[in-house]
């Protein structure tokens, strides 16, 4: 056992709790989720199938959507606060 490997550094527990300010991220998350609901129900309008069809199948798009951009945003806001 003295081939082991050394531990990571140690971080402070105010370095790896830092706030970021999250307001623009919410503002911008908001207005993506905002812009599909209303993609989807201009869809819901123009398609020849039941409105609640048009919502079972895109509810889980609009997440998907609004979850990937939550995750790039919040890496891009963590990485630029990191770096600052």
């Amino acid at each position: 056992m003295t081939d082991a490997a050394p531990l990571p550094p140690q971080q402070s527990e105010g370095e790896r709790n830092r706030p970021y300010p999250l307001f623009i991220e919410r503002v911008i998350l908001l207005l993506v989720l905002l812009g599909v609901g209303g993609l989807v129900y201009l869809l819901a309008l123009n398609l020849p199938v039941p409105p609640w069809l048009t919502v079972v199948v895109s509810v889980p798009l609009a997440y998907v959507v609004w979850a990937t951009l939550a995750e790039r945003l919040g890496g891009i806001v963590q990485l630029r606060h990191r770096d600052a």
